[in-house]
C-alpha cells in the first residue's frame, strides 16, 4: 500500500511556464525547501469492485483518464479544490491512492551545464575557429561537427574547485585577464633562478607563450565576457618555471625540488616538455627519487597526477617509450588527435599512451587559447572593438599545435575529476581516464583493436579521446581499486642472437629465380606482419590509381614507388581487397633506381590499413617479368626474430606492463620489439627508426595495452632487426607485471569471487552487458558496481542547450536508436534518428512553449 505523506501546502497559486496552468507551492514535512507543485486535477487508485461514482459526485471531479481498472485521473477544477479532496479521500476505505498530479524537484544523471558566456567557447564565431574542442556542435542547431572533450556534461558536477594545476614549463602571464583570478595566491616559483616568479621567462616567440597556453587550455576562468573558458576554469594555477632564458632546463636537483615542490596542495602537475632528441633518454637518479615521493606521499598517500605530453616526433619514427618521463607507469602520456579523431601527423605512437585529446594541426589550425598580453607571445596582430582583447590569444594559424596542447586539455579533467571526488588515487584516475575515453571511427586508425577483456586501445591515440563528463560520472560512484602488486619474472637465457634482417618477401611459384626466392625488404611504418601472411596471390596494380583494376581480395599487389603519393596508393590496393603490398623502387630515366633518403622509404605510411613493404628495383622488376610470363607468383612476409617466452602463473588484473632489456646492438634504430600478451594483445615497445646509438643497452619499456588483461599464461617478447648489416644480441630479459590481485581460474580477467557472488557462476564472459546499459561486467568489475543492476535508469532527460534549442538526453544502451515525437503520447510519431556515444544518447531540438511528447525505440 502506498504510504500517507504529509505536506505543507502554499496559499498563492504560481504559474511554472507559459501554459497558464497555476500550482500549489508545497513542502513535504521534514524538507527543508519548497520541492513539490500541486496541480488542479487528482489521481484516484481503489480496490477491486470499489465503486468510484460517489466520490466523484460528492467532491466535483470529472475523469478526464480511465488509466486503468480502478486508477483514473480526475478534474477538480483547481489545485486548493484537487488538495483538500485529495487529503480527505487518502483516508477512506478501500482507497489505495489520492493526490493531486504534482510535479517536483529532481535531479539527473545526465545533466548538462549551460553554456558559458565567452565570446569563443562555440566551435565557431565568424572566421575565428573557437573552442569547438570543448565543445564541437553547430552554435545554431546543435547538429554534431567531430569530437570533442564533452566539458559541458562535466561542469554540470564539476568544474575544478579546490584543485591546484602545477605548469613545469617556460611561465606563465600572471596578469592575463583570463587567468589572473586562477593565479592568485598560488605558489609560483622559477626553479632556474630559485626565485618566487611564474612570470615567462621571455616576451617573444612561442616558447615565451608556451606555459601561458597550456594554462588557457586547462583552467582559464569561465563566464567572465572574455574570450575563452578553460576545461576546468575553477581550478587554481601555480606556474613553475623550469626553462631559463636559453631554453634550457634547470638543474637535475632543481627538477628534484620541483618534483617535490607542494605535493598535498598541488594535485595535478603537467608537463607539456620532452628531451629532444632520436635517443634513448629519462629522469635522473635525483629526478626519480622525487617522482617516488611524489607518486608515494602526495596528496595524502593518493598521489600527485602527472599529465605528460606524448611528444612530436613521429615523423622522425618516435615513440613515446623512447622517453621514460613519457613511459612512467606513474605518470599519464597523452597522444594529440585531429578534428576528426585521428592521430595527427607528429604525434608520437606508443604502448604506453592512455588517452588522447585534441592537438590541433598546421594543416586545420592550432587550438584558441591564451597568448601573452599586448603584441608580445606569439600574436602580434591588432583588433578592433568589440574584439580588441584578441592579441591577448592566439587561435587559427597562430592557434597552438603540438601533444603540447592535447596535456593540459586532460590535466583539466583530471581537476575536474579530483574536484568531484578528492580520494581517488593515481591509478584510480588512470583507469577511470581510460574507461571514459572513446574512439570516434576506428576506420581511421588501422591499430584500433579490443584487448583481451573488450576495451579498445591503439598505439596512436591509447583507450580514445577523454569524455570529461563520463570521467566526472565515473569518479563520482568509484570504488578505489584495491592496493597494487609487482611481480618482476626474469627470463632464464643465455645470450640470444637477434637474426640480421629479419623481414622477408617468400616468392613462390612456378620457375622462381634463386635471387627471388627470398628478398630483403624495408617495412612501411603502419602494419607490420609480426606474425607471417598467408600466402598470396602476387598482383601487379598498374601506376594509376584511375579507370578499372584487378580484384585483390585475398592477394598481394605490386606497384611502383612514387613518392609523392606512395600513401594514396597503398591505401587504393587495399580498397580493392589487397591484404598486403609489395612497393619496388622507381627509377629517373628508366634505369638508374631513384635514390633513397635517410629513413624509411615508405614513410607517412602510419594509418594505412594493411601492411606495406618496400623493394628494390632489380626484385621488383624480375617480379614484373615472371608476371608478365604468365607464371603463377605468390608472395608471404614473415618474420625471423629473437622469441623469448616466459609462463606466469600469478593471477592480476593487470595496469601496467613493463619489459626490461638489455642488448648489445649496435645499432638500437634497427630493431623492432614487441610484448605478445596470454590473451592475443601485441604491444609494440619499439619500431625502426633513425637512432645510430647502440641499444637498448639496458632500458625499461612499459605498456598500458593489456589494461585490466589477466596476467596468467605465456607471455612472448620478440627483437627483431629491421635492416641488415648490424648484428647483435639480447643479453637479458625481464617482465614487470603490475595490478591487482585476483582469483581468477578461468583466465577471463574477472574475479572468480566476484563473479560468484553476482553471477553465480564464471559462466559469462569479460565483455558481456548482461543489463544492457553500455556497461561491460569488465568495466563494472573494476568500477566496484554490482552487474546485475544498470548504471543508471532509462529516462529521457531535457535540458536547455541555447536560446532556441533544447538537448534531449538518456542513458544508451547499445544499438541503433530513433526519438519518437508528437502531441497524444498513444501515438508518437516522426522518427528521428539520434546520437550515440559510449553511455548517452542525445538529440537537439528547436525550444517550444507547446507541449511536445517524446518516446524512444531501438531499431532493429
Amino acid at each position: 500500500m502506498p504510504e500517507l505523506r504529509g505536506f505543507e501546502v502554499g496559499a498563492e497559486e504560481v504559474s511554472l511556464d507559459l501554459s497558464g496552468e497555476r500550482w500549489l507551492p508545497a513542502r513535504g514535512v521534514g524538507e527543508e525547501e519548497t520541492g513539490w507543485w500541486f496541480g488542479a486535477r487528482l489521481v484516484l487508485q481503489t480496490g477491486a469492485g470499489f465503486d468510484l461514482q460517489p466520490i466523484l459526485e460528492l467532491w466535483s471531479l470529472e475523469v478526464v483518464n480511465w488509466v486503468d481498472a480502478g486508477l483514473v485521473v480526475a478534474e477538480a477544477g483547481s489545485p486548493q479544490h484537487a488538495v483538500r479532496a485529495a487529503s480527505s479521500l487518502a483516508d477512506w476505505p478501500g482507497v489505495r491512492a489520492s493526490y493531486p498530479v504534482f510535479r517536483r524537484q529532481a535531479s539527473t544523471r545526465f545533466a548538462y551545464s549551460p553554456a558559458p558566456n565567452d565570446d569563443f567557447f562555440p566551435s565557431t564565431v565568424s572566421n575565428v575557429q573557437g573552442e569547438w574542442f570543448l565543445e564541437n556542435r553547430d552554435p545554431v542547431t546543435g547538429g554534431y561537427l567531430g569530437p570533442d572533450l564533452n566539458v559541458r556534461g562535466a561542469w554540470a558536477y564539476s568544474r575544478g574547485a579546490g584543485v591546484t594545476i602545477a605548469f613545469a614549463d617556460t611561465g606563465i602571464e600572471l596578469a592575463h585577464p583570463d587567468l589572473k583570478d586562477r593565479v592568485a595566491g598560488q605558489a609560483h616559483r622559477n626553479f632556474a633562478t630559485g626565485t618566487p616568479n611564474g612570470n615567462p621567462v621571455s616576451r617573444f616567440g612561442g616558447t615565451a607563450a608556451h606555459g601561458t597556453s597550456c594554462a588557457g587550455l586547462a583552467a582559464a576562468t569561465a563566464d567572465n565576457h572574455l574570450a575563452m573558458a578553460g576545461v576546468a576554469p575553477s581550478s587554481g594555477v601555480a606556474s613553475w618555471v623550469i626553462f631559463d632564458t636559453k631554453g634550457v632546463l634547470a638543474a637535475d636537483d632543481k627538477l628534484l625540488e620541483m618534483f617535490t615542490t607542494s605535493i598535498d596542495s598541488v594535485a595535478v602537475q603537467n608537463h607539456s616538455w620532452e628531451i629532444p632528441g632520436k635517443g634513448l633518454a629519462g629522469p635522473s637518479p635525483l629526478q626519480q627519487a622525487a617522482l617516488e615521493k611524489a607518486y608515494s606521499q602526495g596528496r595524502g598517500g593518493r598521489g600527485v597526477v602527472m599529465v605528460r605530453a606524448g611528444g612530436n616526433s613521429r615523423a622522425d619514427g618516435g615513440n613515446g617509450n623512447d622517453d621514460s618521463y613519457v613511459s612512467d607507469p606513474r605518470a599519464i602520456c597523452v597522444a594529440a588527435v585531429r578534428r576528426d579523431g585521428r592521430a595527427t601527423d607528429y604525434s608520437a605512437p606508443g604502448a604506453c599512451v592512455l588517452v588522447s585529446a585534441p592537438g590541433g594541426t598546421p594543416e586545420e589550425g592550432g587550438l584558441f587559447t591564451t597568448d601573452l598580453i599586448g603584441f608580445d607571445g606569439v600574436n602580434f596582430v591588432g583588433f578592433l572593438p568589440p574584439y580588441q582583447y584578441l592579441s591577448d590569444y592566439r587561435f587559427n594559424a597562430l592557434g597552438f599545435v603540438g601533444t603540447s596542447a592535447s596535456a593540459p586539455l586532460v590535466s583539466g579533467v583530471v581537476a575536474l575529476m579530483l574536484s568531484a571526488n578528492p580520494e581517488l588515487h593515481v591509478r584510480d584516475v588512470q583507469q577511470i581516464l581510460a574507461l571514459a575515453a572513446r574512439h570516434y571511427d576506428s576506420g581511421l586508425d588501422p591499430d584500433v583493436r579490443r584487448n583481451g577483456v573488450g576495451l579498445l586501445v591503439s598505439h596512436n591515440t591509447g583507450f580514445g579521446i577523454v569524455d570529461a563528463a563520463e570521467a566526472v560520472r565515473l569518479s563520482l560512484r568509484w570504488a578505489n581499486r584495491p592496493p597494487a602488486l609487482s611481480v618482476t619474472s626474469s627470463i632464464p637465457m643465455a645470450t640470444l642472437a637477434i637474426p640480421d634482417n629479419g623481414l622477408k618477401l617468400e616468392i613462390t611459384g612456378d620457375s622462381i629465380p634463386a635471387g627471388l626466392g627470398t628478398i630483403d625488404v624495408l617495412p612501411g611504418t603502419g602494419p607490420f606482419a609480426d606474425a607471417p601472411t598467408g600466402e598470396l596471390p602476387l598482383v601487379r596494380l598498374g601506376a594509376s590509381i584511375s579507370g578499372d583494376h584487378p580484384d585483390l581480395t585475398h592477394a598481394a599487389a605490386l606497384i611502383e614507388w612514387e613518392p609523392s603519393r606512395v600513401v594514396q596508393e597503398i591505401e587504393y590496393a587495399a580498397s580493392l581487397g589487397a591484404e598486403f603490398v609489395v612497393v619496388y623502387n622507381c627509377s629517373t630515366d628508366g634505369t638508374t633506381p631513384c635514390g633513397l633518403k635517410k629513413g624509411l622509404p615508405l614513410a607517412g605510411s602510419d594509418f594505412t590499413r594493411i601492411p606495406s613493404v618496400f623493394i628494390n628495383r632489380g626484385a621488383g622488376l624480375g617480379l614484373i617479368d615472371l608476371l608478365a610470363a604468365g607464371h603463377p607468383v605468390r608472395a608471404r612476409l614473415t618474420l625471423a626474430a629473437a622469441t623469448l617466452p616466459l609462463d606466469v602463473g600469478a593471477s592480476l588484473s593487470l595496469e601496467h606492463v613493463s619489459v626490461r632489456l638489455r642488448t648489445d646492438h649496435p645499432l638500437r634504430g634497427d630493431l623492432r620489439i614487441t610484448l605478445l600478451s596470454p590473451s592475443g594483445t601485441r604491444s609494440v615497445l619499439q619500431r625502426l627508426n633513425d637512432d645510430v646509438a647502440p641499444g637498448p643497452v639496458d632500458w625499461t619499456y612499459t605498456s598500458v595495452q593489456h589494461l585490466l588483461e589477466p596476467s596468467a599464461g605465456r607471455w612472448t617478447i620478440a627483437v627483431s632487426d629491421g635492416a641488415a648489416g648490424a648484428i647483435g644480441s639480447v643479453l637479458e630479459a625481464s617482465l614487470i607485471l603490475t595490478g591487482v590481485p585476483i582469483e581468477d581460474a578461468d583466465r577471463d580477467g574477472l574475479d572468480d569471487g566476484w563473479e560468484r557472488r553476482f553471477l553465480g557462476g564464471l559462466d559469462h564472459g569479460p565483455r558481456e552487458d548482461l543489463v544492457g546499459d553500455g556497461y561491460s561486467l569488465v568495466r563494472k568489475f573494476v568500477a566496484g558496481w554490482d552487474p546485475t543492476v544498470p548504471a543508471s535508469p532509462q529516462a529521457l532527460e531535457i535540458t536547455p542547450w541555447s536560446p532556441g534549442v533544447v538537448r534531449v538526453s538518456w542513458p544508451w544502451s547499445g544499438g541503433v536508436q530513433e526519438l519518437l515525437s508528437g502531441a497524444d503520447p498513444g501515438n508518437l510519431l516522426d522518427p528521428v534518428p539520434v546520437e550515440t556515444g559510449p553511455h548517452e544518447g542525445a538529440l537537439f531540438l528547436p525550444s517550444t512553449n507547446g507541449y511536445r511528447f517524446l518516446g524512444l525505440r531501438a531499431v532493429q
